[in-house]
């Protein structure tokens, strides 16, 4: 179940997630609220 009222909502989400994904590593669900400070770290050394 999708919080977006039209298919070119839904598809411009899951797009923005797979950009999100393939560029850094981080995987953020359609429905999840993100609020003020969002801080993504980068992970040092890891392989």
């Amino acid at each position: 179940m999708y919080i977006y009222s039209s298919k070119k909502q839904k598809k411009t989400g899951l797009w923005i997630n797979r950009k999100l994904n393939s560029k850094f590593g981080i995987d953020i669900e359609l429905g999840a609220v993100i609020g003020y400070g969002l801080d993504i770290p980068h992970h040092m050394g890891i392989v």
